[in-house]
């Protein structure tokens, strides 16, 4: 059976590395990007099943590499990971098939739905 792959995209690296040790701690192992530059740059060389990716990144922006990665890569999954509270799916990404399901508020309140929404997405 093949491993999945999850890219964990987010410029701060407290979080960046809290939610690849919460998903390691329950064995998923990630890949992580300080960018969506260096995520797609990434994405390139391995393909991943699934994406976390913060909105607010320097350079290219959140919505803009999910555009790009689900266009070059359709079988793949999102989640965003947002500081914003009002948040809305851009269309593009609605087009992508993301929905409010696929949007989880910094900080995660409950890590347990967190948890199942990233196992969802990997089955």
């Amino acid at each position: 059976m093949r491993v999945k792959r999850i890219l964990i995209v987010d410029d701060e690296p407290g979080i960046r590395e809290s939610l690849a040790e919460f998903l390691e701690d329950h064995d998923i192992p990630s890949t992580l990007a300080e960018s969506a530059e260096q995520g797609l740059e990434i994405l390139a060389g391995q393909p991943h099943d699934l994406a976390i990716v913060d909105m607010r990144l320097p350079g290219m922006d959140g919505s803009a590499m999910i555009d790009h990665a689900c266009r070059l890569y359709p079988g793949m999954s999102f989640i965003i990971h947002t500081g914003s509270m009002d948040y809305d799916l851009p269309p593009e990404l609605l087009e992508c098939g993301l929905t409010e399901a696929d949007i989880f508020r910094k900080p995660i309140l409950d890590l347990s739905i967190f948890l199942a929404a990233v196992r969802k997405r990997l089955d």
